[in-house]
């Protein structure tokens, strides 16, 4: 089915394309009601569409058009606005490729406003295709722009030739788009009801830039720069205590990268303490190791005169850079507080034991010389358990007591990595004490899927408690008037990726109480 709306004005080759649906479709209005109801000022429901218009007026008198949005845009405007550019690239001496749409309840009240508006304005009529084109300054901004009137939208670019194209897309005579597979078959994976639409072509942006403007230089990460043709849908959503973000990519492909990460159902959480600030979940974290490390060295090499001599560095750790992580399958990364001291750790999961017992005590023996040679190291062995875990202590870190320590070990099928105490409490802790157990982790996996190709989880409210309690006192009275009481209604953050069907499906929830 061809998408109708907005998408019908854009370019096939749009770089990037949103919408904003401020007629709030659907259920969307009473549940961004009682999201916001959480917040200051917007506690009265009946007072929200006033905010609004409020809102609305005060942007339009900064924007310099001497607009008043209810006399002079209400009347005619139906509450979605559409934004789309052909190119992501910086503009040198030329208007950039930038086009807005507004959606049109009322074409007389807009052809009054226009008419007022461009009398004895100086702005230039055109006739394309039976359409009326008016060009020139039409605001005191002095800034040209570009427009056209149909019966559905209003249509406004900073450039008269995306102006034409914009008319013959929606005239059906060239392919736009709401032609283009990826972006049609996506979007009937989002909800018809939504605050807003994104679209994002990353190869876009990839042609747009000038030559020898690459971030890299040539011959680094060329199987990445291959692979570059990936594109993005997304939508936001109001629930009635979270905003949702649904996004669908698609995976890079090609060369020597890593296969997609298939959904899994791990139970690394299961290690990290309930009160983690912030967790992370990763798959195939080995593959994309060695594909990073792999293409970092290619790189490096290709810029070193005679290219790189890693002789000795594979002689240490007895195996090639890139492949040294490859035992690496599943890992979990968490940052920790305890006692108002932050710390953190990584488990992951191994898919040879021995190889990550061997891998392991090669860098420890590197350790050792490195102490042994006055490094200010001592390195410890304690048994924990049936784990033999090695602690490595920062001798004189701290003055006066005692300083921070990296513990590790490899029992168990993981490899546990972390400050302090951490993999200790790791290997000690039970399912009913630990994150997976936390019920906000808990209500967005019900949601998004418990098995999944990843997760982030963010503990804003623990987070911001924190950063409050080392705040000097001088800037703490604004903060608690000024800031604060817009913060504290902000809970955590959760974002959860699958595959779907070859499909990178992404699931966002900002969550407040």
């Amino acid at each position: 089915m061809v998408p109708t709306g907005f998408p019908q004005f854009a370019p096939a080759d749009a770089a990037a394309y949103a919408e904003l649906r401020l007629d709030l479709p659907g259920d969307q209005r009473d549940r961004l009601v009682s999201f916001l109801g959480h917040f200051p000022g917007f506690a009265d429901p009946a007072s929200f569409q006033q905010k609004i218009d409020e809102t609305l007026n005060n942007a339009l008198r900064r924007s310099g058009t001497g607009l008043d949005w209810k006399a002079d845009v209400d009347p005619w405007f139906g509450g979605q606005i559409g934004f789309f550019t052909s190119s992501l690239a910086p503009s040198y001496g030329v208007p950039p490729s930038f086009s807005v749409v507004l959606s049109v309840k009322d074409r007389a009240r807009l052809d009054e406003l226009v008419a007022a508006r461009t009398a004895g304005s100086g702005m230039r009529q055109e006739d394309y295709k039976g359409q009326t084109i008016w060009s020139g300054n039409a605001t005191d901004a002095n800034q040209r722009i570009n427009f056209a009137v149909t019966d559905e939208a209003l249509v406004i670019s900073a450039r008269n030739e995306d102006l034409k194209a914009a008319l013959d897309i929606k005239a059906g005579e060239v392919a736009g788009l709401a032609d283009d597979s990826f972006f049609t078959a996506q979007l009937a994976q989002m909800h018809a009801d939504r605050l807003a639409l994104f679209y994002y072509d990353y190869s876009s942006l990839i042609d747009s830039l000038p030559a020898g403007a690459s971030i890299v230089p040539a011959g680094c990460l060329d199987d990445l720069q291959a692979a570059a043709n990936i594109k993005l849908l997304g939508e936001l959503r109001a629930e009635a205590d979270h905003i949702a973000a649904n996004m669908r990519s698609q995976y890079p492909t090609g060369g020597n990268l890593p296969p997609a990460p298939a959904n899994k159902r791990t139970t690394l959480a299961e290690s990290m303490p309930a009160g983690t600030l912030a967790y992370m979940e990763m798959r195939q974290v080995g593959a994309g190791t060695k594909y990073l490390v792999g293409g970092l060295l290619s790189c490096m090499s290709s810029t070193a005169p005679g290219g790189i001599d890693l002789s000795q560095i594979e002689q240490l750790i007895g195996t090639t850079p890139q492949d040294y992580f490859d035992f690496l399958d599943d890992a979990a990364f968490a940052v920790t507080l305890n006692d108002g001291k932050v710390g953190g750790g990584l488990v992951a999961t191994v898919d040879d034991e021995n190889v990550a017992r061997a891998r392991v005590e090669r860098l420890l023996t590197a350790v050792r010389l490195a102490g042994g040679l006055g490094g200010g190291l001592t390195i410890e062995e304690e048994q924990h358990g049936d784990a033999t875990v090695t602690v490595i202590r920062f001798a004189g870190a701290v003055p006066g007591g005692d300083g921070p320590s990296i513990s590790v070990t490899v029992s168990g099928g993981r490899l546990h990595l972390g400050l302090d105490d951490f993999v200790t409490a790791a290997i000690d802790r039970t399912a009913a004490d630990s994150l997976a157990a936390a019920p906000r982790l808990q209500q967005a996996l019900s949601g998004a899927g418990t098995e999944n190709a990843g997760i982030v989880y963010v503990d804003i409210a623990a987070v911001r408690g924190f950063l409050e309690s080392m705040m000097p006192a001088d800037a703490r009275a604004d903060y608690d008037t000024e800031a604060k009481p817009f913060l504290e209604p902000i809970t955590h953050l959760i974002l959860i990726s699958r595959n779907d069907g070859g499909i990178n499906a992404g699931h966002g929830f900002l969550y407040v109480e």
